[in-house]
């Protein structure tokens, strides 16, 4: 499990991702938080799964454009909402040259 937040002054070993926007960190302090009845929607967003990538390969795959990075990234946006709805922004957010993505399908093999 992964988990990306905003509490990156309150859970230590946290390590800054963007401005105001976390990854990781003491887990327990996690839990600590939202025991004590703090509120999760906003401020902490779980994942479970993983990709990873060999070193090196990341940049590598921006650079020959298999990747789009936005530089509009804000704690909210990638806290907050569904998947679907966050694609949406993003894409918008890349203006006009990639309006076209909007209208491909969300399983293109089933096309």
């Amino acid at each position: 499990m992964f988990y990306i937040h905003t509490l990156g002054r309150i859970v230590s070993g946290s390590i800054e991702i963007a401005e105001g926007l976390y990854i990781g960190g003491d887990i327990e302090e996690i839990l600590s938080y939202i025991r004590r009845g703090n509120t999760v929607e906003g401020h902490i967003k779980f994942f479970l799964g993983y990709s990873g990538w060999e070193a090196g390969q990341l940049e590598e795959e921006i650079a020959n454009i298999y990747w789009i990075v936005s530089e509009k990234v804000s704690p909210l946006f990638c806290i907050c909402g569904d998947g679907e709805q966050s694609w949406r922004e993003a894409v918008v957010d890349l203006g006009e040259a990639y309006k076209s993505w909007l209208k491909y399908p969300r399983f293109p093999i089933l096309n």
